[in-house]
C-alpha cells in the first residue's frame, strides 16, 4: 500500500472571487497586507506598493514646445463665403478682424478673428458648408 497524502481541496469560484474582491479593495485603500479565512482555508498575501502613476509629460518635443496656434471657428450652421480678400496662409490677421462670413437663411453673419497672429492654414472652402464650432483656419498668435 502506497503512503498517499491527502489533497486539500480545490478552491470554489466563489472563494477566488472573494480573494480576487479582497486583494483590489485591499490595493485601492492602500494596504500593504490581506488575511483571508474561508471556512479551514486561509489566504495571506503581502502587497508590494502601488507605482507612482507617471506625470504626463510636459512640452517634450520641439514641436510641441511651439505648437501654439489658435483655431478660428464658425459661430453659425450655413455656407462660408470669404471676405472682400480672401484668407490666406501667412497673411496676417488682427483680432476682430472679419475673416469671412457664414450665409444663414440668405443672411451673411460675420466670423472675426479671436486671435491677432499669421494665417497658418485654411480649412474652410467658398461656398462650403460649415457647422457650428467648426474651424475655418488656424493662426499662429503674435
Amino acid at each position: 500500500m502506497a503512503n498517499e497524502t491527502p489533497t486539500p481541496e480545490e478552491p470554489t469560484s466563489s472563494a477566488w472571487s472573494s480573494v480576487r474582491h479582497a486583494l483590489s479593495t485591499a490595493r485601492s485603500n492602500g494596504f500593504a497586507e490581506v488575511e483571508l479565512t474561508i471556512g479551514d482555508t486561509s489566504f495571506t498575501a503581502t502587497l508590494s506598493p502601488a507605482p507612482a502613476k507617471p506625470k504626463p509629460p510636459e512640452a517634450t518635443t520641439p514641436e510641441q514646445a511651439k505648437d501654439t496656434k489658435k483655431p478660428i471657428k464658425s459661430n453659425y450652421v450655413g455656407y462660408f463665403r470669404p471676405a472682400s480678400s480672401p484668407l490666406e496662409v501667412g497673411q496676417t490677421v488682427a483680432a476682430g478682424q472679419i475673416i469671412g462670413h457664414i450665409a444663414v437663411l440668405g443672411l451673411a453673419n460675420d466670423v472675426e478673428s479671436n486671435v491677432a497672429g499669421t494665417v497658418i492654414e485654411v480649412l474652410a472652402e467658398t461656398d462650403a458648408p460649415v457647422q457650428f464650432g467648426q474651424i475655418i483656419a488656424w493662426v499662429e498668435p503674435t
